[in-house]
């Protein structure tokens, strides 16, 4: 057939199919169609001419399938390139490429006919979407009445703005904190902490402040054994985080992509001859593991056996490994529970006070490496600069309450715990530091509180207290008593039981301490109790001295009284009763050491009070 009989076969086929898929169209879109129909037909007709018979190739099923109806149209077809298969949809470049091949058979006026009709049909390429960016940090704002926490203003000389804690909330200005430029503009991007609030980068834990390195470009926290690798002395390294400083590797060329495929070649040599030791460490640690199941087996064997009786021999092991096991999980179970909830240290007037046991305090308190109190008022802050505000502000200098006792700088002030409710459960929890056995923290209403304090220039510091019930049906003239570490082996302790038992003798009273006494507790009783009570047998010679008569005048409870005199050696039962015995190397040395005890008695003149029954 030649070439222009073939066109009109086609011509054919094309207008009956393009006359029974039009159905109702317009004679418009008929004509388009037939004409789409006819381009498609060139193209397959001269493709096929080209490409060999064995090749496979898929141009004749198209033009074959051109002329049935219901076809779709050429543009929902894969298009070839230079007789391949496409892989995807053909650029312009690419179509016009294979009619150039066919055209030297073909008339130039149906090749661009057939190209303008292919490009009008061509779907459009859908562009792809732009992934979104990650939304950045937006600073928090600052107030504008707020000032810097360190130099109590809200511009500086730098003229730097302020930035603020995303987790305290207190402002400074970067200049303040030493910052360099780049440090200054980095921390706005992302939530900023301060020195107190600050936590280290890896393990997310705040504490070991000397151990806290700070990087020089985004103020980042980190511990300095937390850091890779560990730094011993971090106070003379200017440290940068991994963030800041990456050790990510360039992407590499593609020479160094060969490179260092003929060394990953060189080392596959070599962990193929080290796979061999593998191999035979392996075989050894299965024989272990078989050894480990086969004893299992026997002991799970021993223990289904009724008739299996352990010898005591193995009684004694088990329980010494019991014995061993029970010890480690309590060890680790208390010293999980002092890290969690110990504070390591306090800041209180002018000192800084390691305490020495957890107290109650609210929950952000007690995470704190150090707690912040005014000395005057007692209210716990979690920062210096918090303190140091407050302070400014506070307009307490003395405890409240009354004043019922002065005697040069020393003063006591009875505070009641129904009319000073919070002072009092501040006074407890501040106690509870010190104290091992105290209990009573917030139930404050039932008790009074007699403060004792130096007074100096700046206000009245505190230097202990001990509270007593208001109606104590055991007479009870101590509750609790404490004596600041920063005041001890002063003297102030026995001063503060020598008070206490000055006003039960103005109640008419026989006082003791509640029962039973902690371990410096009864040290400390029964030191002033020896010192009473030498003192009273020196100043009375006489041979006819009672217990009773001794309590009586000194309002120490008579048990009191027997048990010192027990512990002095200086009882003894004699026809029928007991006597008290003088012992001259006791009273020798109460009476070398009487000018420095009167230092710690109170003067009773000093006294200006009224018992509570005759208010």
């Amino acid at each position: 057939m030649t070439r222009s009989g073939r066109h009109e076969s086609d011509d054919e086929s094309v207008a009956s199919t393009s006359d029974h898929e039009s159905g109702d169209l317009t004679p418009a879109r008929t004509s388009h169609r037939a004409a789409a129909k006819h381009a498609a037909a060139a193209v397959s007709a001269m493709s096929k001419r080209r490409a060999p018979p064995s090749s496979g190739w898929a141009g004749a099923d198209v033009a074959s399938s051109s002329s049935a109806p219901g076809t779709p149209s050429h543009s929902d077809r894969k298009p070839f390139v230079s007789g391949t298969p496409s892989r995807g949809t053909p650029s312009h470049h690419g179509r016009t490429r294979a009619i150039s091949e066919a055209s030297e058979d073909s008339d130039d006026s149906d090749l661009q006919l057939a190209l303008a009709l292919s490009a009008s049909t061509q779907a459009p390429t859908p562009t792809p979407k732009k992934k979104g960016r990650p939304r950045k940090y937006a600073p928090v704002e600052v107030a504008d009445d707020a000032v810097c926490a360190l130099c109590q203003s809200a511009t500086c000389a730098a003229r730097d703005s302020l930035i603020m804690c995303s987790n305290c909330s207190d402002c400074a200005h970067p200049s303040c904190l030493n910052l360099t430029k780049a440090a200054a503009a980095k921390v706005k991007t992302y939530p900023w902490r301060c020195s107190n609030c600050k936590t280290c980068s890896v393990c997310d834990k705040a504490g070991h402040e000397k151990k806290m390195m700070f990087c020089i470009t985004c103020d980042r926290g980190t511990h300095s054994f937390c850091a890779q690798p560990p730094m011993k002395d971090p106070s003379e390294v200017a440290w940068s985080c991994p963030e800041c400083s990456p050790s990510t590797k360039p992407a590499a060329t593609p020479k160094k992509r060969r490179a260092e495929a003929a060394e990953s070649d060189g080392e596959d040599a070599l962990a193929h001859s080290r796979k061999s030791k593998r191999a035979r460490v392996v075989e050894s640690e299965d024989e272990e593991d078989q050894q480990d199941s086969d004893r299992e087996d026997d002991i799970n064997q021993l223990l289904l056996d009724e008739t299996f009786e352990p010898t005591s021999c193995d009684i004694a092991l088990f329980k010494k490994a019991q014995e061993q096991a029970i010890a480690a999980a309590s060890d680790e179970s208390g010293a999980s529970s002092s890290k969690e909830s110990h504070l390591r240290s306090i800041e209180f007037g002018k000192y800084e006070i390691e305490t020495w046991y957890s107290s109650p305090y609210p929950e952000e308190y007690t995470k704190l490496p150090k707690l912040f109190l005014c000395e005057f008022c007692l209210k716990y802050m979690k920062s210096s600069a918090i303190l140091q505000r407050h302070m400014m502000k506070c307009e307490w200098r003395h405890p409240p309450g009354d004043e019922i006792y002065r005697s040069g700088d020393i003063s006591v002030f009875e505070v009641d715990g129904k009319k000073n409710k919070i002072y009092c459960q501040n006074l407890c929890l501040l106690a509870k530091l010190f104290l091992d056995h105290k209990t009573l923290y917030y139930d404050v209403e039932p008790f009074l509180f007699y403060v004792m304090t130096e007074y100096d220039s700046s206000g009245c510091h505190l230097v202990g207290y001990f509270s007593k019930e208001k109606n104590s049906f055991l007479n009870y003239n101590v509750s609790c008593i404490l004596s600041m570490p920063q005041y001890m082996r002063r003297g102030f302790g026995k001063m503060l039981i020598d008070f206490s038992y000055l006003l039960s003798r103005e109640e008419g009273k026989i006082g003791s301490p509640e029962k039973p006494l902690s371990d410096l507790g009864l040290i400390s009783y029964r030191s002033y109790w020896k010192t009473v009570i030498m003192d009273y047998l020196v100043q009375h010679t006489r041979a006819d001295i009672t217990i009773k008569e001794l309590s009586q005048s000194t309002a120490i409870n008579p048990y009191d009284i027997v048990s010192t005199l027990q512990y002095l050696n200086m009882i003894k039962y004699w026809k029928g009763k007991h006597v008290i015995v003088r012992r001259p190397d006791f009273m020798e040395e109460h009476v070398k050491n009487t000018p420095r005890i009167q230092q710690t008695r109170v003067n009773p003149l000093a006294l200006r009070w009224t018992p509570l029954a005759q208010r």
